[in-house]
């Protein structure tokens, strides 16, 4: 039905009525013409996975039938997501080609931070990943294996930078970086890709 309505398209879906059934005991409504049987829950559901929009719902027919009128929903555009891992790759590997192998670090050992480093290939390009919790400290990153330090290792193994992949406290830390490394170069990840703060005067 969705393929052969227009977008936008209005529909009309009728099935049996399950909840009658189930109500009145009607085992003989049980036919090899009917694939599925559905509630008014389980239809309303189904349709709208299947891309329509719920415009009118009701019982009809002597409560034999479930009645819907449906409107296609337009289809999510995700192209622009596919996308993104790929132009955040060239980003980050564009910034690191700015510095020697192993002189860039990363803040931030959640679970974004391991899907970029895996995603973008940065296992080997990478020095260490840098994060406050203790539990996280002395162990790996998944998929890409670098070690996950405290912050005092930018102290005893300084790099030249730090990339910051912190979520929603990488303004905290990219701030407590160039206050305690003023020589250390800090580029955050955003939603929309790589920030490069500028140098300390």
């Amino acid at each position: 039905i969705w393929h052969n309505l227009v977008p936008q398209g209005i529909g009309l879906v009728e099935v049996p009525n399950f909840d009658m059934m189930l109500r009145q005991r009607l085992f003989s409504e049980f036919t090899t013409d009917h694939l599925l049987y559905f509630t008014t829950e389980t239809l309303a559901t189904t349709l709208q996975v299947c891309g329509f929009e719920v415009l009118d719902s009701r019982v009809v027919w002597h409560d034999y039938i479930l009645s819907a009128i449906v409107r296609k929903r337009t289809a999510l555009d995700a192209s622009e997501f596919a996308r993104y891992p790929e132009k955040l790759k060239a980003q980050l590997n564009a910034y690191l080609a700015g510095f020697a192998p192993g002189e860039v670090a990363v803040w931030g050992a959640g679970h974004q931070a391991f899907a970029v480093l895996a995603l973008a290939e940065l296992g080997g390009k990478i020095r260490y990943v840098v994060d406050s919790a203790p539990f996280k400290q002395n162990r790996f990153t998944p998929a890409t294996h670098l070690p996950i330090v405290p912050p005092q290792t930018l102290e005893t193994d300084p790099v030249a930078a730090v990339i910051v992949m912190a979520a929603g406290y990488s303004d905290a830390v990219a701030a407590t970086l160039r206050d305690r490394y003023p020589k250390v170069q800090v580029a955050l990840l955003r939603d929309y890709g790589l920030q490069t703060l500028p140098a300390n005067a």
